[in-house]
């Protein structure tokens, strides 16, 4: 199993989107499941405003030739009277990579 953790700290600027201070912690982890296949998760919490900033979970199988990759992640908007944008959204994503030729990749939602 891999785990790992982390914080972000930033000034408000102008120059950014972000123009308020942030504070935000994130972990994530992932585990093998079996031989091929493995999954995890991941998530961002906001101290400053108190919320979930973003969550999601993959899967994953990988063999000697293939790798295919799902996704699933959901990121939470600001409440419309901050000064900054960051707009929600809900994403999933399919990633097929051939060992040997190369990546294709779409995104269903």
């Amino acid at each position: 199993m891999t785990l790992g953790a982390g914080y972000l700290y930033t000034d408000p600027s102008t120059a950014l989107i972000s123009t308020r201070e942030r504070r935000e912690v994130s972990g994530s982890a992932q585990a093998q499941i079996t031989r091929f296949w493995r999954g995890g998760g991941f998530g961002r919490y906001d101290l400053e405003l108190d919320r979930a900033v973003s969550a999601g979970v993959n899967l994953t199988y990988e063999d000697e030739c293939l790798i295919f990759d799902t996704r699933f992640a959901k990121t939470y908007a600001e409440p419309s009277n901050r000064a900054s944008y960051y707009p929600s959204d809900t994403v999933l994503l399919f990633r097929v990579s051939f060992k040997t030729v190369g990546d294709f990749g779409f995104r269903a939602i």
